[in-house]
């Protein structure tokens, strides 16, 4: 969005998209800056109280929903890293093997070459796998504790009066703007507010007790046009 001021002493975010290229690439669409700064400003206070209010309550739910997906998928994924090991290990003595025969002059290139190279395609495509498990396993991990983070940082601005930037920058993820619908004294449009560190698919699963409210907000905006 790109902030303009359409008329005395009111700032607009207007679409940097339509602004930089037309009706061809974006609708045209904005929302006057004071009215999302008030959403977002309540956003981060009604978060801050439903963590403050829920703590203990979200944080068990939580770490049992973790723990469960964890349990499940770090069981397989820890016997499909134990068998993928020992196959690295496999292939790391065969190859060492090969390049040995080949020295001792035991082998002939021609054979050596072929050998040698479906057994490195081989390796990488393990290391590869390897690499893909650890990386999953790790995400798991840091999810339970980036929650936590999350809870601990928005439990502080349960009486926040004004934004600043490091508030910002350490909680909003993005805004989505909506194109507005109607006209004039009917028209609306639709602000979603998205959170860091908390998981999306983690509140859709618990909507009894996040209420949907921690990390995705919406907010239906009622706004005059003025042009």
């Amino acid at each position: 969005m790109t902030l303009a001021k359409l008329k005395s002493d009111t700032f607009y975010l207007c679409c940097h998209k339509y602004r930089s290229f037309g009706k061809e690439k974006c609708t045209t669409h904005y929302i006057r800056y004071d009215s999302l700064y008030k959403m977002v400003l309540m956003g981060i206070r009604e978060n801050g109280v439903i963590a403050k209010a829920n703590e203990h309550r979200i944080d068990d739910y939580v770490r049992e929903l973790l723990q469960g997906r964890s349990v499940k998928s770090q069981k397989s994924d820890n016997t499909q890293l134990t068998k993928l090991n020992r196959r690295k290990d496999e292939l790391d003595r065969i190859i060492k093997r090969l390049f040995e025969e080949n020295v001792l002059g035991n082998m002939p290139p021609e054979e050596f070459y072929e050998m040698s190279s479906g057994y490195k395609a081989e390796r990488t495509d393990v290391i590869s796998r390897i690499d893909k498990i650890k990386s999953t396993m790790e995400a798991e991990s840091e999810r339970e504790s980036n929650y936590r983070e999350f809870i601990e940082i928005i439990k502080q601005y349960t009486d926040v009066e004004t934004l600043n930037e490091n508030m910002l920058f350490t909680l909003i993820e993005q805004i989505d703007i909506h194109a507005p619908e109607g006209y004039r004294s009917t028209r609306t449009q639709q602000v979603d507010i998205h959170y860091r560190l908390i998981d999306e698919g983690l509140v859709r699963e618990s909507p009894d007790i996040l209420e949907g409210s921690l990390n995705r907000q919406q907010y239906p905006v009622e706004q005059q046009a003025t042009r």
